[in-house]
Order: C-alpha cells, then structure tokens, then sequence
C-alpha cells in the first residue's frame, strides 16, 4: 500500500485530486480519507 499512498500524496501536491472525510476537506492523508476531483476539475468537459 506504500506505493499507493505515495502516488495519492504526489496527486494531492499537483491538485490533481481532493480528499476528504465525512464531508470534511482534508488537506494531508491522515486516516481514513476519500478521493475525489478537485471541485475546478469537474466543471471541465
């Protein structure tokens, strides 16, 4: 899983994706989190 988190924390730097918890925006992976496209990132076709 090293390698998962890793590439989650380097597509969280290029904000390339969000995370979040229980609605909560989460600014670095710690916990339980879930993945999603920046709110900019789905306006786009």
């Amino acid at each position: 899983m090293s390698i998962v988190h890793a590439s989650v924390d380097e597509m969280i730097g290029e904000g390339g994706v969000a995370i979040s918890w229980k609605g909560q925006k989460l600014k670095n992976r710690e916990g339980p989190y879930r993945i999603s496209l920046p709110t900019n990132a789905r306006d786009e076709p």
